[in-house]
């Protein structure tokens, strides 16, 4: 019986050892998983980005102290849906209807807002929010993080502005430059007129001798283009001046072919019809031979060897015809 007792004892007294064991060994764990739970609360609440939990609706169920350094709001007044009230009113409608898109509550959001905090200041916010689901699939609600892209978004539309300056610069320079292209091209337009109109004027130079007598020496080649010049000039200067006798001078042309005879010819004979006499001057030997070949007769233009020759004869015509008109 004795024996019986003290094994009953023995068995009582492991039976406790053992159930003080387990009792330390939970003692051990819970404090393991209370400075675990103190560590990670420690980690969030003071994470360098705003952290926070909503319920499966959207509705606020904790947020960290950077979420509410951030917003300005406390813990109490952003629970429940208060830390809407921050929200830009235009983000806030895109928030909500991504939330609450026809496909069904989001597993995972990443998204842009502005935050007005209570203190007037708009700030900018990158959230991104992810699903907790339970054991059978059913979301039961969500976490995300909210961190401050302010000056980034400042930088961004500094540098949108910035482009958009430059890029207006480069159309309004592209305009000058356009603008001054043209008015460089009509300036060149002008200039070659008048180059142009000095060449015409030099190839078809008329000089006044004396009265009513009239010189044109030529030189250089004789072209379709400068024969239609020289019988233009010709006969408006002996229209203008009302000229009595004019000196074609070819010395400076050194060969005669088909367009310069003919522009002779066609210069003597239009000039008589104003009632000019014409004299030609300056035919050498190898001009002259040209114009045998050629066929070209002379006989009914007053010819001189020299520019000289020509004026005297001129002007001993013109002061003949004014004597004959004083008697």
């Amino acid at each position: 019986m004795v024996e019986r007792d003290e094994m009953s004892t023995s068995e009582e007294a492991d039976r406790v050892a053992a159930l003080e064991q387990k009792l330390a060994e939970r003692d051990r764990e819970i404090e393991r998983l209370r400075r675990e739970l103190f560590r990670f609360r420690m980690m969030v609440e003071h994470a360098p980005v705003g952290m926070f939990e909503d319920d499966p609706t959207g509705a606020c169920t904790y947020v960290n102290g950077r979420w509410c350094e951030f917003t300005g709001l406390t813990p109490d007044e952003a629970m429940g849906f208060g830390w809407t009230k921050v929200l830009d009113p235009e983000d806030a409608t895109a928030l909500a209807a991504q939330f609450s898109s026809a496909s069904g509550p989001p597993i995972n959001m990443a998204v842009d807002f502005r935050v007005t905090r209570t203190d007037g200041q708009v700030r900018w916010m990158h959230g991104q929010t992810t699903a907790i689901f339970d054991e059978s699939g059913q979301i039961v609600g969500y976490i995300g993080s909210g961190t401050d892209i302010t000056e980034r978004r400042r930088t961004e539309q500094e540098l949108q502005r910035v482009q958009e300056e430059l890029e207006q610069r480069v159309e309004e320079r592209t305009a000058e430059l356009r603008k001054a292209a043209e008015v460089r091209a009509e300036l060149e337009a002008q200039v070659i007129a008048s180059q142009e109109s000095l060449i015409r004027e030099l190839s078809t130079p008329l000089m006044p001798i004396a009265d009513g007598v009239l010189a044109m020496p030529l030189v250089g080649s004789i072209s379709a283009e400068r024969a239609e010049g020289i019988l233009e000039a010709l006969l408006a200067g002996v229209s203008a001046s009302g000229a009595q006798v004019v000196i074609l001078d070819i010395t400076g042309v050194p060969m005669v072919d088909t367009h310069a005879a003919d522009a002779l010819m066609r210069a003597a004979r239009a000039t008589r019809l104003l009632g000019a006499e014409v004299i030609v001057t300056g035919i050498g030997p190898a001009v002259a031979q040209t114009l045998i070949e050629l066929d070209v007769g002379l006989n009914d233009v007053v010819t001189r060897s020299t520019l000289q020759a020509g004026i005297a004869h001129a002007l001993r015509r013109v002061k003949g015809r004014f004597m004959g008109s004083t008697k």
